[in-house]
């Protein structure tokens, strides 16, 4: 690989899939209400971990959402549980955002560098 390896751009097919994948589970997040809240659940952990990494902040801040009332009584109506449900994916939809973000801002700054051979390319061309 060398010492370079870290200057190759990561193929655009691989940030273009990741966001696809962060905007499905936008998409299914469904303002609050998907219509199978688990299976949303485990699919938007499943992609989290795999388009940030499990040591990611984001991801972290994932895993510590509350779908439920921290605190309630034998009378509290099913309604504000519905509420604490909706008010956790809205902020699992709030981390999905801030990471496409992330990879759309990667996938720009990337664009730009220059791999060791492309950089002295335009010096010639430059000197040209």
């Amino acid at each position: 690989m060398g010492r370079w390896a870290a200057c190759r751009r990561l193929p655009s097919t691989d940030v273009t899939r990741k966001l696809e994948l962060l905007q499905q589970q936008i998409d299914e997040g469904n303002n609050g209400r998907p219509a199978d809240f688990e299976l949303w659940r485990q699919n938007t952990d499943v992609v989290l971990r795999n388009v940030l990494g499990d040591a990611n902040p984001l991801y972290e801040s994932f895993t510590n959402i509350r779908y439920t009332l921290v605190a309630f009584t034998m009378t509290t109506p099913e309604s504000r549980f519905e509420e604490a449900k909706a008010a956790g994916v809205s902020q699992a939809i709030a981390i999905l955002k801030a990471a496409s973000l992330r990879w759309r801002l990667l996938a720009v700054s990337r664009s730009q560098l220059q791999t060791p051979i492309e950089w002295a390319e335009s010096i010639h061309r430059s000197w040209a």
